[in-house]
């Protein structure tokens, strides 16, 4: 698979190409082509295929989904990003009181269902558009932030999304 072209677009891969999808790792996976399987196979495949994660993004509590996106799956020298993404995103939520959940997956976890592809769409555009980078943090179902994500950003993102008052004081 070329290396050429956006990072989400070789992150997520180009589609398929010769019946193969392209990972985040590099790796080319071999899919196999419906039209060839047999029926109780094809069955097989299908109940193996990840569900789509449900893209409601207000919580149980009545508040958004904080998502954090982290890439530190095929990329060990992306750790630090990822954790300080996730301590922001935590941080934020506990200080302030906001009425939010917070939840990470990991790029190959959004490959491979967790997100819909409206979602990986859109982050693909982004990327090359304005060059999003992982860790990407999502509020509300909207993406927020790239890369360096500060809690200024998870802020952002809650106001955003109406779980904040813009001059709310932090624990309250």
């Amino acid at each position: 698979m070329a290396t050429s072209g956006g990072f989400l677009k070789r992150l997520f891969g180009g589609g398929k190409q010769d019946g193969a999808v392209g990972s985040c790792c590099g790796v080319v996976n071999i899919v196999p082509d419906e039209d060839l399987l047999e029926d109780d196979a094809r069955e097989k495949v299908e109940s193996k295929a990840p569900a789509p994660a449900a893209q409601d993004p207000a919580s149980a509590a009545g508040g958004p989904e904080v998502l954090v996106i982290t890439g530190s799956c095929c990329s060990p020298m992306a750790k630090p990003f990822d954790e300080r993404a996730l301590r922001a995103a935590q941080d934020v939520i506990a200080e302030t009181g906001a009425p939010a959940t917070f939840r990470t997956i990991s790029a190959t976890a959004g490959m491979n269902g967790a997100l819909s592809k409206e979602v990986l769409d859109d982050l693909t555009e982004r990327q090359r558009n304005d060059g999003l980078q992982l860790p990407v943090l999502m509020v509300g179902g909207e993406v927020i932030a790239g890369g360096l994500i500060k809690p200024e950003h998870v802020r952002e993102g809650l106001v955003k999304a109406g779980a904040l008052a813009q001059d709310q004081p932090v624990g309250n």
